[in-house]
């Protein structure tokens, strides 16, 4: 019986490491995808203010 419960609470040991373990990478994978989400909207920016930039040249 004690034995039984060692193991289900080592089981219950690995699966909150586990999630914890996987709770940081999805977090880490979440703020790389803003970073990179952040510099592409920037680079968009830049992109049509200098589309507008020459439009307005051109009239």
């Amino acid at each position: 019986m004690v034995e039984e419960f060692d193991e289900n609470n080592e089981v219950s040991k690995l699966q909150q490491e586990y999630r914890r373990t996987r709770t940081a990478k999805t977090a880490s994978r979440s703020a790389t995808f803003q970073v990179k989400k952040q510099a592409l909207y920037a680079e968009a920016r830049e992109t049509s203010k200098d589309i507008v930039r020459v439009g307005t040249a051109h009239l």
